[in-house]
């Protein structure tokens, strides 16, 4: 297992990787909870994760699931907090 480092929970000021992708996500801007967010992550198949290293902190491992029109990209910070960076539709 990887160590894990912490990295700043209150940083939602990640920029926008793609220009047609609106930066403001569903769970910034209020359209969703963590919970809803939640339930479409345990509806997804393993098929439709990635993981792969943080690009500042490479010990981190973020995920990414794109399932039922749905892009969610996600960190671990503790056990059991999770970072949503983004969420889209």
């Amino acid at each position: 297992m990887r160590r894990r480092e912490t990295v700043k929970r209150d940083d939602f000021s990640q920029p926008c990787q793609a220009p047609s992708r609106p930066c403001l996500t569903f769970l910034q801007a209020g359209l969703l909870t963590t919970a809803e967010v939640e339930a479409v992550i345990r509806r997804s198949s393993g098929t439709e994760h990635r993981c792969s290293p943080h690009h500042q902190v490479a010990s981190v491992d973020v995920h990414v699931i794109v399932s039922q029109g749905w892009y969610i990209k996600f960190y671990f910070i503790g056990n059991p907090d999770t970072m949503f960076i983004s969420v889209h539709h």
